[in-house]
């Protein structure tokens, strides 16, 4: 600032200072907003990319279900019986029942992840349902000055 306005606008010269400040304090707490945002985009993608390889795998073990319940009604069509336990098929039905175990097993694991995800992101926050009213009625307000 100039000299002239140092003489005649004191005040002004004060309320940029304050002002400076202000914006140097602002700037600060945008980057450490960006950052914060930048991991939880990481965690975001990380648990993004592990949903996507266990609907993967998901989807390879129901095509596996699929084959194995076709080549079952071929063979009750043919044979006109069910097979018996130690048999190819028998073998086949077995470990078809501890595939569809293991995609239970995955899908109730992709349930969880999926309502940790929104959880993470603040979907199924109370506060965030309850609308503008939850800052007026919260627990941990403090009123008064704090010393």
């Amino acid at each position: 600032m100039s000299w002239l306005t140092e003489l005649f606008c004191p005040g002004l010269v004060r309320e940029n200072a304050e002002l400076r400040g202000r914006v140097e304090y602002y700037a600060g707490e945008a980057g450490a907003f960006e950052r914060l945002a930048v991991r939880r985009g990481r965690n975001e993608q990380r648990m993004a990319r592990d949903i996507v390889d266990r609907d993967k795998r998901l989807m390879r073990q129901s095509a596996v279900i699929t084959e194995l319940r076709a080549q079952l009604a071929e063979a009750q069509d043919v044979g006109g019986s069910k097979p018996r336990k130690g048999t190819r098929l028998g073998r086949a039905l077995t470990a078809c029942a501890a595939y569809r175990q293991q995609i239970a097993a995955d899908a109730r694991i992709i349930r969880q992840q999926q309502h940790r995800l929104d959880d993470a992101l603040g979907l199924n926050d109370p506060d965030v349902l309850a609308g503008l009213n939850w800052q007026a009625t919260r627990q941990d307000k403090r009123t008064g000055v704090q010393l």
